[in-house]
């Protein structure tokens, strides 16, 4: 099996704009209905989509590839899906108002499984493959007219190739619908060893209960929490990372090209990663986002605002923090996936 990673850019609100709209959010919101649930600052922001209209930026969705042999049988991809159905976010659309804070997740009525499972044939080697993925990653998962009726904004998007190397099935789903956490324990419901066993659990039990310690004791948490906070709000007024031509704020006529594409990174080995945080003394998030920054640095090299830097450009990248589900929520249908970070 080998991973799949696609830079997710689709959601870089200025902090500020963030934290402010938020609390005016949490302040003004009063529920019409009692029996809808409302979903989170977050999500609304995705379902509603933060960027100005001419920014022409693209949905936020997430594409999760598995590579193989031989597809799966139609019947067993349905098994998913009517278990993905049974999640409240899976089985409806966010429903609201542009702009107000009345956002929920409506029921699809009669939804037929197997219109949650697109098959398209390619032909070609691995590098043809990776890149037919990339041509389908920004498809919409939004208009009911291109996908022919009202769906959930998720599918299974199965790609057969004839050519000479494997196939491949694409788990693709809107940012709204969860994060990173709560999709990682979806996808311990879907995954079975080749003896039929179930994979257990992914996320190991060190970081659940690390965050749990820290929650009983509230006082220290907020001692850390507090500080923290006020050094990720000033962060953007900071004057570290150089303009690029894409954060430079003279471009005030910006828009997004539409380009997206598929990179498939190399397996490294972890006890290489932590060889190097011990050497330095950091974690591994250290090692990794280091990585990323350096990466980013890399492809804005030939930038003609920073070409002039070479080796002095300094370049960061962001971490979202997702926080883990409680034992009960992520047991709750309507709970159990969610943004939370």
């Amino acid at each position: 099996m080998v991973s799949l990673l696609s830079i997710e850019n689709n959601f870089a609100l200025p902090i500020f704009s963030i934290a402010a709209s938020y609390f005016i959010y949490r302040m003004t919101w009063k529920p019409k209905n009692s029996h809808r649930r409302r979903i989170s600052f977050t999500s609304a922001s995705m379902a509603m989509g933060p960027w100005p209209e001419k920014v022409n930026m693209c949905d936020p969705i997430i594409n999760a590839a598995i590579f193989m042999d031989e597809i799966p049988d139609r019947i067993e991809l349905l098994k998913l899906v009517e278990h993905a159905l049974t999640f409240e976010r899976m089985a409806g659309v966010p429903t609201g108002t542009i702009g107000k804070n009345d956002w929920y997740f409506r029921e699809i009525e009669q939804i037929d499984p197997n219109s949650l499972i697109r098959e398209v044939t390619m032909a070609g080697n691995e590098r043809d493959l990776v890149d037919f993925i990339g041509s389908h990653m920004q498809d919409s998962l939004r208009d009911p007219v291109s996908r022919g009726q009202e769906l959930p904004w998720w599918e299974f998007l199965v790609i057969k190739n004839t050519g000479t190397c494997s196939s491949a099935v694409v788990l693709r789903i809107e940012h709204v619908l969860a994060d990173g956490l709560s999709l990682v324990k979806l996808f311990e419901q879907f995954l079975r060893r080749e003896d039929g066993s179930p994979v257990g659990e992914l996320i190991p039990k060190s970081m659940g209960n690390k965050f749990k310690k820290q929650k009983k004791n509230k006082l220290s948490m907020y001692c850390k929490v507090i500080p923290s906070l006020g050094k990720v709000l000033t962060l953007p007024s900071s004057k570290f990372d150089h303009d690029t031509t894409f954060s430079k704020s003279a471009n005030k006529n910006m828009t997004y090209s539409g380009h997206r594409e598929a990179v498939v990174f190399k397996t490294i080995p972890l006890a290489l990663i932590k060889d190097l945080k011990n050497a330095y003394g950091v974690t591994v998030n250290d090692v990794l986002f280091t990585s990323l920054s350096i990466a980013i640095s890399s492809y804005n090299g030939n930038c003609s605002v920073t070409s002039k830097k070479g080796r002095k450009l300094q370049c960061r990248a962001l971490m979202p923090i997702a926080l883990p589900r409680s034992d009960d929520d992520n047991v709750t249908k309507s709970k159990a996936l969610r943004n939370k970070w």
